[in-house]
């Protein structure tokens, strides 16, 4: 923000302050669906090392369900950007290879906006038929923490 306050670029800061502000919020709620089919427990490294044999099974599930969101959260933020960056490479006078016109990055961050909404609503709703088709099977997984 200061940056594009120091460069007198008030309508691009406000820009990029929605689509930061906006966009990660559809990207979540399709992460969610991660703990929903794979659920963990959060265990002390005290018991897994304990508790190493079998060593494979709970190493690698806790590591990939670890590890699993800081891969997927970019990827589906770059997904949800992809129709703005089509917008901008179709429509605007240099493409992407200068500058924006602010009402170019506008349009793009009005249509990211609207695709994350619209994928966080969708998400959520499809999370929570998830969820409950899967109850029987998250409550008994979740109620026994040895099994990682």
């Amino acid at each position: 923000m200061a940056t594009g306050i120091s460069g007198h670029d008030l309508l691009s800061t406000l820009y990029t302050v929605i689509w930061i502000g906006v966009v990660p919020f559809g990207a979540l709620g399709i992460s969610a669906w991660v703990g929903i089919l794979f659920p963990y427990h959060p265990m002390p490294l005290r018991f897994r090392w304990e508790h190493r044999r079998p060593r494979g099974r709970m190493l690698w599930r806790w590591l990939t369900l670890a590890v699993i969101p800081y891969v997927l959260v970019p990827w589906l933020a770059i997904a949800l950007m992809t129709p703005s960056l089509l917008l901008w490479g179709f429509t605007s006078v240099h493409g992407l290879s200068r500058k924006l016109p602010d009402h170019d990055l506008g349009l793009g961050v009005g249509l990211a906006c609207a695709v994350a909404i619209l994928c966080s609503f969708v998400s959520h709703r499809r999370g929570v038929k998830m969820a409950q088709r899967r109850r029987a099977r998250l409550l008994a997984f979740l109620a026994d923490p040895a099994r990682g």
